[in-house]
């Protein structure tokens, strides 16, 4: 069956069952159905194609607090009601709706990813009518007046979508990326301290996981190692971070070098996450301060520093 298709049935399906038991208090019927649902969705698309999958499964997580906050605010603001819930946080049930509508995205919704003023008024004329089925079949009510409720949704809604919108495009070409970096045949050095027991352990799995045997490891800490025979890269700049050589010469330090070493290692869900900016961001410091304090961490303190 067409993704789009299933995509489409999946997602009718999904908004019915979690609004009908939802209403009736059934919460954890409304979370499986939809859980089934979604997952169905991502085999569907492994099976077809991965990178599909991939950017399906990025935006399923990503779309989960995002749709959290968003619910939480409209609650907050007394926009909107949920029966059978007195709290200020979203039900369950909604909440899962959000990980359904996000799969829309690169199959029935395919073309608001083209600009961000058709993401706009889909959500800005789409997400309220949304809402009124909710409430036709009493499984929420408005605070406000219709026109202005249906303002504040549209526009939360329209500016929501915007944002989905450039993650999507963002994952989409971090996505590409680590296909490019899969499927390439040219070799690819990585310079790791044998001597450190995560690292070891770490290149231990991904020399395994090494199917086309593209990537080179080396042991900086071995006798053998050469700056020279590697970019001139010295050891005491090879332990600062993890160091990388492509084969143009070019050197990839710190996140850059995992998300390449995992993408010739068939870990792409993760090489792809390491290449999203605002991944990077938050990562990048973390790993600095990792690095810096490695010997620390690995009770190496008092090792003196080579050659």
């Amino acid at each position: 069956m067409n993704l789009s298709i299933l995509n489409s049935l999946c997602y009718l399906v999904g908004w019915f069952w979690c609004v009908l038991f939802g209403i009736y208090g059934h919460f954890i019927l409304a979370s499986i159905g939809a859980v089934f649902l979604i997952l169905l969705q991502l085999y569907c698309a492994k099976i077809k194609d991965i990178g599909l999958y991939i950017q399906d499964l990025l935006l399923v997580v990503f779309i989960f607090p995002l749709g959290v906050l968003l619910e939480i605010f409209f609650m907050q603001t007394n926009l909107i009601h949920y029966v059978n819930t007195d709290k200020m946080v979203p039900p369950i049930w909604i909440v899962f709706l959000y990980p359904l509508f996000s799969l829309l995205i690169n199959h029935s919704l395919r073309i608001i990813k083209k600009n961000y003023l058709s993401s706009f008024l889909f959500g800005f004329l789409g997400a309220p009518l949304s809402y009124l089925a909710g409430i036709s079949l009493g499984g929420l009510t408005f605070s406000y007046s219709l026109i202005q409720t249906w303002i504040m949704i549209g526009i939360s809604w329209g500016l929501f979508l915007c944002l989905l919108t450039k993650i999507a495009n963002i994952v989409e070409k971090a996505t590409t990326e680590t296909l490019e970096d899969r499927d390439s045949k040219t070799n690819f050095k990585l310079l790791y301290d044998g001597e450190c027991p995560i690292c070891k352990r770490e290149i231990c799995i991904l020399q395994k996981k090494d199917i086309q045997k593209t990537v080179k490891f080396i042991d900086i800490s071995s006798k053998d190692f050469s700056q020279f025979d590697n970019n001139n890269i010295d050891y005491n700049t090879a332990m600062s971070q993890i160091h990388a050589i492509d084969a143009n010469g070019n050197r990839l330090v710190g996140i850059p070098a995992f998300a390449t070493v995992y993408a010739r290692c068939q870990l792409l869900v993760v090489s792809t996450l390491l290449r999203i900016p605002f991944i990077k961001i938050i990562l990048k410091p973390l790993y600095i301060l990792f690095a810096k304090n490695r010997l620390w961490f690995t009770g190496r303190m008092n090792t003196n520093i080579k050659k």
